[in-house]
């Protein structure tokens, strides 16, 4: 019974500290300006090519780490336009299905592939991303809760 207990209070416990672990901050060291990002189907290969930046203005020395857009982790770059700073993120789609063998013989089915379910960290709407940045040694998360679609991408 004893062990019972302390493996139920372990489970708890990593539990909480999950959940802290992704805790998104309210007030960022930086202010964000803008979120826009920009979609575009490749003619010869077929997939979907997509770019997101946040201008954004910061006092402090922030190192921009992952975005969390639509299901997707990717590595923020920085750049600057025309003076103003600039997180971005580009992430391609393969939009070709995988072959899948479909067979009366569900043995022969065995073969396919088993698709892999990745834990997204974050419950997020459409137009919802999760921002990772190092301050003060720590790992923090700041949702932007607008990120807008436009038809022409930024330079």
């Amino acid at each position: 019974m004893k062990t019972i207990k302390i493996i139920l209070t372990l489970c708890i416990a990593l539990f909480y500290l999950q959940c802290a672990s992704s805790h998104l901050e309210k007030q960022p060291p930086f202010s964000i300006l803008s979120s826009t990002y920009y979609s575009a189907l490749s003619n010869t290969t077929k997939d979907t090519f997509s770019e997101i930046h946040i201008k954004y203005t910061s006092k402090n020395n922030i190192n921009f780490d992952s975005l969390y857009f639509r299901k997707n982790k990717i590595k923020l770059k920085i750049k600057d336009i025309k003076g103003n700073k600039y997180a971005y993120a580009t992430f391609k789609k393969n939009n070709l299905l995988k072959d899948f063998t479909l067979d009366a013989n569900p043995i022969k089915e065995l073969e396919n592939p088993i698709p892999i379910s990745e834990q997204f960290p974050f419950n997020l709407k459409e137009n919802e991303a999760v921002i990772s940045y190092q301050h003060k040694g720590k790992t923090n998360y700041y949702k932007i809760k607008n990120v807008e679609k436009t038809d022409t991408n930024i330079h």
